[in-house]
């Protein structure tokens, strides 16, 4: 993979505008599911949010209905929603990743991160990262969308 723009910081968090030079076959596409209740196994929640002038972001993560771990991540004022969103599925693949867990569903409402994921045209370097990450760790992480503040 090759450099195409220069890596700058944006608070703790890696600009958006770096990305990635990749050859055809190094195109990855990752699907996702629209969720459906789920009652047993790993299941973890991500969310991005901005209020005011902070950024940050968050998953909880569930096995059989029980909590097992709540991480939250402050960004940089400057970050976005968006960039939220991303950083809390990134952080949470790292996470399933370190622990060794295997058949986790990671649930996000944020629907144009798993489009960016979708893509094969989008080449920024944090969405290359996610979607590597998932191809390396097989078909252990599945994504799921959920529609926003969707509840009882």
């Amino acid at each position: 993979m090759k450099q195409v723009r220069r890596e700058q910081e944006i608070g703790v968090l890696i600009s958006f505008d770096y990305e990635l030079k990749l050859k055809p076959w190094q195109l990855i596409r990752i699907r996702w599911e629209f969720f459906e209740e789920q009652e047993n196994g790993h299941l973890i929640f991500t969310d991005g949010s901005k209020i005011g002038d902070k950024v940050g972001c968050a998953f909880v993560h569930y096995y059989n209905k029980m909590e097992l771990q709540f991480q939250e991540y402050r960004l940089g004022d400057a970050n976005t929603v968006y960039m939220a969103e991303i950083t809390a599925i990134q952080k949470t693949i790292d996470y399933v990743i370190d622990s060794g867990l295997v058949n986790v569903e990671i649930v996000t409402d944020s629907r144009s991160t798993l489009q960016a994921l979708e893509s094969v045209i989008d080449r920024r370097a944090i969405i290359v990262d996610i979607k590597t990450k998932l191809k390396t760790y097989r078909n252990n992480i599945l994504l799921y969308w959920v529609k926003a503040h969707k509840g009882q």
